[in-house]
């Protein structure tokens, strides 16, 4: 392994081609200000209805499904506040059943006599999800802010199915996880990948700009990838978004070429950071589950103490560093919620504008108050390259190698129940369970080439 990770480190150091502006562009990048707010009602699956006659049995079978989404996405930024907000709201009937003629004895007539045979099973789901996340800087748009939040999911059966059976069964169930993260900090990581972006088209499409023209390009690029011009333009946001970067270019742009740039996995673009940040807080999860069928009620509450630090850094306008430390400590010692430490890395480099290559590593380390159990550690190391010749030759190569001594609850919440696997992320400190101690190497190369 160390020598697949010399050769891989010695590649990252080969010369590029390709990037000539300066990394000082990146630094250069004010936070912009806009708002926009969206809600959208509709579903891909609103109504769905099927029925199938299996004539031979004389059986029919029928199937009927609604299903109604309302989605809403809010983003307010500032130099001084950042602000987003999510949410969604599903809803979801459906109902099966099924008709045959069979036969039953008569023990009065003496005789075997036609006999229908139906069932009906009806079933509803509910999920309402709501996400805000706010940073609110004071004196200094890069210095100390406040941080704060919401997330609440609420997940209503009123049917499950019965893991011994398989049958479906009336079981009304009422599931919500709440969390409440509160905070200060002192910094701000700004993501600039929106500017890499801007010269980019600029180089493809032989357009000269000043560095003032590229910043202003590269704000119009991030209220596109945000959602800004979609929410308020709807179907004629490409349109706007293209006559305002012609505006900015100074002469009409090649649309399609723009959307390859942007969108494209044939423009090897990686993320771009530039600053740093510290973070102090509380991360409040309550957690309540009513059935209301065997009347049952179980909630939770879960307060954990957290500090993190992430320092960002591009190295040259083509090289990323990133590089964060997590510790969280729950205030109540709860026996599962142990100390935790989080160590994670990355390294990033765009040889040119078709070749990319990174390398990342994360460490993570839980502290039992048990002695006799350690302090058990996790580590992964993932390298990955991927190369394009255009309309040509791609290659793409990876290299990942985990060593593991527990594993965490959080990782298991989809196997345990599906229906909360969206929920997995706020518990980012969640129980560890102690396992076998495994490592794991994994080698994958794919190809694509074009013969004619």
């Amino acid at each position: 392994m160390k020598k697949l990770i010399g050769i891989f480190v010695s590649m990252l150091l080969i010369p590029v081609a390709g990037f000539s502006q300066n990394v000082s562009l990146l630094n250069s990048y004010k936070i912009p200000t806009y708002s926009f707010h969206s809600i959208k009602l509709g579903s891909q699956d609103f109504l769905d209805y099927s029925r199938t006659n299996l004539l031979g049995r004389r059986q029919i079978e029928k199937e009927f499904n609604l299903n109604l989404n309302i989605d809403e996405f809010s983003m307010k930024q500032s130099p001084k506040k950042t602000s987003i907000s999510v949410g969604t709201m599903s809803l979801n009937y459906g109902s099966t059943s099924f008709r045959y003629i069979g036969y039953d004895y008569n023990a009065v007539t003496g005789r075997v006599e036609e006999k229908e045979i139906s069932n009906t099973d009806d079933y509803f789901t509910g999920v309402l999800v709501a996400i805000n996340s706010t940073d609110k800087y004071f004196s200094n748009e890069r210095g100390f802010f406040i941080h704060g939040g919401l997330g609440a999911i609420d997940i209503f059966n009123n049917r499950i199915i019965d893991p011994f059976s398989g049958r479906s069964v009336n079981n009304k169930v009422l599931t919500t996880l709440n969390n409440f993260p509160l905070g200060v900090g002192f910094g701000r990581v700004i993501g600039v990948k929106n500017v890499v972006q801007a010269y980019i088209i600029s180089d493809e499409l032989n357009i000269s700009m000043s560095d003032e023209k590229l910043l202003e390009l590269a704000e119009i690029i991030e209220k596109h990838s945000n959602g800004f011009y979609e929410a308020e333009y709807r179907d004629d946001s490409e349109i706007k978004f293209h006559n305002d970067i012609a505006e900015i270019a100074g002469q009409h742009c090649e649309s399609t070429k723009i959307d390859q740039i942007m969108n494209s996995s044939i423009y090897k673009t990686s993320s771009r950071y530039v600053g740093w940040d510290v973070r102090f807080g509380i991360n409040n999860i309550y957690g309540n589950v009513i059935n209301f069928t065997a009347e049952t009620t179980d909630e939770d509450y879960i307060s954990d103490l957290y500090l993190q630090f992430k320092y960002t850094r591009p190295l040259d306008f083509n090289k990323q560093f990133i590089g964060s430390v997590l510790y969280s400590k729950n205030l109540q010692d709860d026996d599962g919620r142990t100390p935790r430490l989080g160590i994670t890395s990355s390294f990033t480099i765009d040889h040119n504008y078709k070749w990319s290559s990174s390398i990342s590593a994360n460490y993570t380390k839980v502290y039992f108050e048990e002695k006799f159990l350690g302090n058990p550690s996790n580590t992964a190391i993932t390298l990955k390259t991927d190369y394009l010749i255009l309309n040509k030759f791609s290659v793409y190569a990876m290299f990942a190698y985990n060593k593991n001594n527990y594993e965490s609850l959080s990782s298991l919440v989809e196997t345990i129940d599906p229906n909360l696997s969206n929920a997995a992320s706020w518990f980012p400190y969640a129980y560890p369970l102690l396992n076998d101690k495994t490592e794991y190497f994994n080698f994958h190369v794919g190809i694509n080439f074009f013969l004619l």
